[in-house]
């Protein structure tokens, strides 16, 4: 349990005296961080196959025409 730490007023730049261990606000309320790596959405896209790509590009038609 923590205890509770005296107001401040306007005094900011000045440590907070005491031989208390103070918590991690961000851990306490967001959680653990679990550092991933940063990886843009445009990396992706572009990169999966698509199946129209195996489609012929020209018909039975076209292809007597030439």
């Amino acid at each position: 349990m923590k205890t509770h730490i005296p107001k401040r007023h306007c005094n900011f730049e000045e440590p907070i005296k005491g031989a208390t261990e103070f918590d991690n606000t961000y851990d306490r309320i967001n959680g653990n961080r679990q550092d991933q790596p940063m990886v843009p959405e445009s990396m992706s896209v572009g990169t999966g196959k698509n199946p129209a790509d195996a489609l012929p590009r020209f018909g039975k038609k076209t292809m007597a025409a030439e």
